[in-house]
């Protein structure tokens, strides 16, 4: 499988997880179930009983130990089996690999390579949900029947904004997103991309100056900050970014987590959220989660039909390169070098 496997991935939102009760996942082909000892610390390890490999999230949880309830199996918080029902001598290799987990920003991060490469510190700083600048909306998922590095395409190129939402997302903006392609740098881990938002397709006197910017990060983390200004603010500011010294009329984040479930599915993880000073400011709240969840929607149909017809389609088959698959193009080139490294090539 072709997966980076030294890098942190989302497996969960934090409030998916019940204190009495595991939870079963599959990251990068890999089933994994997350638990609560008796302290509340949170455990990672594969879901598969080395005895007939029966799913341990489907299991009981006791304290420190896991029971499979197929044929009774207990293993300890590490990962021994510490009770074979039947008999009082433990078969050899009857053990559970744990992985290094971690609760950040909302999220649950699993880390499913070398062990002793798994570094906290480089997981991507995200927003959360209650941060002390935003506050979030709940988040929640959506499984794609395609490969991931299509949804982290569509998440690095938001031209596609002006077509596949249409409806949605794009007419609140107009056809701003495709006609002048953003600036793209690569900074360490992934991508900076941002944008002044200007060529609206119906420009009403008055309207507001957009500054888009996002950070996307290996291998998939989407996280995007979007700030509104009166008019003329993108010339005053040279077409730069805004200093912190020139205030917004609105600021709202968006926070997504591309995780590859295998080659051919993907769990896409989604939240947004407002500046707390704008907070009851723009429209109400679900009448933008309403409109966000119909363009995800949007989002899904077209990229499980992209990948039907890429399914169709011979590899060498030569794809037209345009401005804007500058940054998918960059993505793609990281993720192929990550793992060229971990190959050892």
């Amino acid at each position: 499988m072709t997966f980076i496997k030294n890098i942190w991935y989302v497996a969960a939102w934090a409030s998916e997880l019940e204190a009495d009760k595991p939870i079963g996942r599959a990251v990068i082909g890999e089933p994994i179930v997350l638990w609560h000892d008796s302290e509340g610390h949170l455990i990672a390890m594969e879901d598969r009983c080395p005895h007939r490999h029966a799913p341990l999230s489907m299991g009981r949880t006791r304290g420190d130990e896991i029971q499979c309830m197929y044929h009774g199996l207990t293993f300890s918080k590490e990962g021994r089996c510490v009770r074979v029902p039947g008999t009082e001598t433990i078969p050899p290799n009857t053990v559970v690999r744990q992985f290094p987990v971690v609760v950040r920003d909302d999220w649950v991060w699993v880390w499913l390579g070398d062990p002793d490469l798994a570094d906290e510190d480089k997981i991507p700083q995200a927003f959360g949900l209650d941060n002390e600048t935003y506050k979030g909306f709940p988040g929640s998922h959506i499984d794609y029947e395609a490969n991931y590095e299509l949804v982290n395409d569509n998440l690095t190129d938001l031209a596609h904004l002006d077509f596949v939402h249409e409806t949605t997302l794009g007419a609140m903006t107009g056809r701003i997103w495709s006609e002048d392609a953003p600036r793209v740098r690569q900074i360490e881990g992934g991508l900076q991309i941002e944008r002044w938002l200007m060529n609206s397709i119906d420009p009403q006197p008055g309207q507001p100056e957009t500054w888009n910017e996002y950070r996307y990060m290996l291998p998939g983390f989407f996280l995007q900050e979007v700030f509104m200004y009166p008019p003329g603010t993108a010339e005053r500011c040279s077409f730069e970014r805004p200093p912190e010294d020139i205030q917004p009329v609105f600021a709202r984040f968006d926070q997504q987590a591309v995780t590859p479930i295998s080659e051919t599915r993907t769990r896409y993880f989604f939240s947004a959220g407002v500046r707390r000073q704008f907070l009851g400011g723009g429209p109400p709240a679900d009448e933008v989660l309403k409109t966000v969840n119909a363009a995800f929607a949007e989002d899904h149909a077209m990229i499980e039909g992209q990948q039907r017809i890429w399914n169709l389609t011979d590899p060498a088959t030569p794809k037209a390169f345009i401005p804007n698959d500058k940054a998918p193009s960059l993505f793609r080139k990281m993720i192929a070098r990550r793992l060229e490294l971990e190959a050892g090539s």
